[in-house]
């Protein structure tokens, strides 16, 4: 939990207590249950594509705000759904591709996010110094469609994949039925071999 630092009003003399923005991570919380059944209609990979797409909007339109106040909107909320969308459809991949080591593999997946602030919290300094805010900004919003190229590595499970390795024994392991015409990865994949 973020703690509160205080701010001086010089003109009244009275203490406010403001609170750190979380950085839209909040938003996981409301956004991830529509996020969830927007990945299982459409696809995981599309909706990560527009997470990272919505991200990268909110990081620049972050950059040419006057006010903190407007940062709180774009930064907090454009920004922070864009995360949700694209933080929603990463963990259900790894829980439709993994099924022995599902625990491993999620606990790697999410560990990226810690690592990503420790590696960042240096970088994002570095970029302040070199390139002011708005510079800094619009380096971060290219960054954040990096997740639009890792979205589009997203393949589908295809119908009737057994995995090796079921995690019930002398059940066979069937997973997730795709329907074709919502998913977009496979739609692609028929139209190439159509044409071989």
């Amino acid at each position: 939990m973020a703690k509160p630092c205080e701010k001086k009003d010089e003109d009244n003399d009275i203490k406010e207590d403001a609170q750190a923005p979380d950085g839209g991570w909040g938003w996981i919380v409301l956004v991830g249950p529509i996020a969830s059944a927007m990945s299982t209609r459409f696809s995981c990979r599309s909706m990560a594509l527009v997470g990272g797409v919505i991200t990268s909007i909110g990081w620049i339109t972050t950059g040419f705000m006057p006010k903190i106040e407007y940062m709180f909107i774009t930064y907090g909320i454009v920004a922070g759904i864009g995360k949700s969308m694209a933080n929603i459809p990463s963990i259900i991949m790894v829980g439709r591709w993994f099924d022995k080591r599902r625990s491993l593999a999620n606990g790697l997946a999410t560990a990226g996010a810690g690592v990503g602030t420790f590696i960042f919290a240096p970088l994002l300094e570095f970029l302040l110094r070199k390139y002011g805010f708005q510079g800094t900004m619009l380096v971060m919003s290219s960054v954040m469609l990096n997740i639009c190229v890792c979205g589009s590595l997203f393949r589908p499970v295809l119908q009737n994949t057994k995995l090796k390795g079921s995690s019930l024994t002398g059940i066979p392991n069937k997973v997730f039925i795709i329907d074709e015409s919502t998913d977009f990865s496979m739609a692609a994949d028929d139209s190439i071999q159509r044409r071989e």
